[in-house]
């Protein structure tokens, strides 16, 4: 992504400009479906999180070609949508059982993560945050210090001169 902004010369005026009200520029969101379209007709590979290949298809790719292959892509993509539809359509009332069933399922995991996460030492807590920022891709973060009751810091997110600060309380 740096390559990009770095060879459309992007100014740090355009970069500051968040997308919605989220962590993400609207560049960096942009720059994301790009990414997720040139996947899907082919043309990047993502063998590992935050790694992105370009395939054998791409390297020869032209501008003329990009075009046909995107509306090709979003037919594809239809036509994959309308299918699952018709199947959920199709399979009725156990689907209706099944998401009962999938939306307890997913607040029993949010009240456990939410327990452990509140039962966690701060210093466990802060260790745990630490993990969780360098895998979103912040690569600095100043945390002055810890307390019983909370933990507070400042993010900076990749190369740019953007931060957040961020806090978090018993």
């Amino acid at each position: 992504m740096e390559k990009v902004i770095e060879r459309q010369g992007f100014t740090e005026e355009q970069l500051a400009v968040l997308h919605k009200d989220g962590p993400r520029s609207e560049i960096e969101y942009r720059l994301a479906w790009a990414r997720t379209y040139l996947k899907g007709m082919g043309q990047l590979d993502n063998p590992k999180r935050g790694i992105w290949v370009t395939t054998e298809a791409g390297k020869t790719l032209t501008e003329d070609q990009v075009e046909p292959l995107r509306q090709k892509y979003v037919v594809d993509i239809r036509e994959a949508r309308k299918k699952k539809e018709q199947a959920a359509e199709a399979a009725g009332a156990d689907d209706d059982a099944d998401a009962t069933v999938a939306d307890d399922e997913t607040s029993d995991w949010r009240e456990q993560l939410l327990t452990a996460l509140l039962a966690m030492q701060p210093d466990a807590f802060e260790h745990l945050a630490k993990r969780l920022l360098r895998a979103a891709g912040f690569i600095n973060w100043t945390i002055p210090g810890s307390t019983e009751t909370g933990l507070s810091g400042f993010l900076l997110f990749r190369k740019s001169k953007r931060g957040r600060e961020v806090q978090r309380y018993r």
